[in-house]
């Protein structure tokens, strides 16, 4: 891969591992910084541009539970990607596997955890965004030291930017049936899912129940 740099701050990148793939891109770790890493996008479109574009000037930047795109990524004049936050910690889905499995969690950890998690989504909804796929794969845990961070945050809902994804056991009623009616669509022609605040309070109803109850 060629020198990759960023655009505001004219730093020059070189990645190393990956540390992930999608559908969308791919995650790497940044020589000389293990505090942040690089989502490089295989074939971004314009109105994904628009939208990383956007979230780099957003209030959310430096936030310390939301791992936001921190700076833009060019190849020449060629649009790549993003750099953001490391997030430290383990899936929320593994959480809720060690707290009742492995070696059970403290209620009073699990309560804090609980609090922190509730307060990352209020930071989302005060910025104006809307979370959108709040699954627990997008959300990191340090049990240690009871911290939460936010992940795929590219994709959070702001504006005219609506998501198509999410998981069917995570949202409400009316999410799921409009989920049924693009499940015959090309992507193309999928129409927005209607996330708001409000699906986001009920995602995070179902997390919070999960974490506690279990």
């Amino acid at each position: 891969m060629a020198d990759l740099r960023g655009k505001h701050n004219g730093k020059v990148y070189r990645v190393l591992e990956e540390l992930g793939s999608g559908a969308e891109g791919t995650v790497y770790s940044i020589a000389g910084d293990p505090t942040r890493v690089m989502k490089v996008y295989h074939d971004p479109k314009p109105q994904l541009i628009a939208k990383i574009t956007e979230r780099v000037e957003s209030d959310l930047k430096g936030s310390m539970d939301v791992s936001f795109p921190e700076e833009l990524i060019f190849e020449g004049n060629r649009f790549r990607g993003y750099v953001m936050k490391r997030a430290k910690g383990e899936s929320f889905g593994s959480v809720y596997a060690i707290s009742s499995k492995k070696r059970p969690i403290p209620q009073e950890v699990r309560f804090t955890i609980a609090k922190n998690l509730c307060i990352a989504l209020s930071n989302v909804h005060e910025a104006g965004f809307v979370f959108g796929d709040f699954n627990p794969a997008n959300i990191k845990v340090d049990i240690d030291r009871r911290t939460v961070t936010l992940m795929d945050t590219d994709s959070f809902i702001f504006g005219s930017y609506g998501g198509i994804v999410a998981r069917p056991e995570m949202v409400p009623a009316e999410i799921r049936d409009a989920m049924r009616r693009n499940e015959s669509l090309p992507d193309d022609r999928k129409k927005p899912l209607p996330f708001t605040k409000e699906s986001d309070v009920y995602s995070l109803a179902v997390h919070l129940f999960r974490l506690l109850m279990n």
